[in-house]
């Protein structure tokens, strides 16, 4: 059986502060899929899919791809060590709603989504707290992923004016 799920790597060039592109594979073992996904960060990626036998041939292809980004000067990053952003989702009480409650991990989910096909990052779950949910997200570059937030929040069906989005990390 597959141990790792995503192998993800940043190249930053020397002269640059933050990564410039990226790179990812997986297996998507329902599809029978090696998944690789690249690009500038910031702007939608491309992505490939092989289909493959087994889990076996996408362990050597990830090893392979791990390898290759060594080579080529990309690094993983620890979500840990990314800049972290904080999304606040306010509730119209104390306690949320049902609507609320899928917003807010809808809200979540879209945020990974549309951060991860750029290269930028991701989010957590929501957590809930005093009359808001919080998502946690950590990412390569905090001002692209705040340009993207505003459509994400559309696209939740989450009241704009109902979120606010702060930088949480020096």
């Amino acid at each position: 059986m597959l141990t790792v799920s995503i192998i993800r790597a940043y190249f930053c060039p020397e002269d640059s502060t933050r990564p410039t592109h990226y790179r990812e594979a997986w297996w998507d073992e329902d599809q029978h899929e090696f998944v690789v996904h690249y690009g500038k960060v910031g702007a939608t990626g491309v992505d490939t899919a092989e289909k493959l036998e087994d889990c076996a041939q996408a362990e050597a292809l990830l090893s392979g791809f791990s390898q290759q980004c060594t080579e080529d000067g990309y690094q993983p990053i620890d979500p840990a060590e990314m800049e972290q952003l904080q999304i606040t989702y306010t509730l119209r009480g104390t306690e949320p709603s049902d609507v609320e409650s899928h917003q807010a991990q809808t809200l979540a989910t879209l945020t990974t989504r549309e951060l991860a096909w750029r290269g930028l990052g991701e989010a957590d779950s929501p957590v809930l707290n005093a009359g808001a949910f919080t998502i946690a997200v950590a990412t390569v570059h905090p001002g692209r992923s705040r340009e993207i937030i505003p459509t994400v929040v559309k696209a939740a069906g989450v009241q704009a004016s109902k979120v606010t989005v702060r930088k949480t990390n020096a």
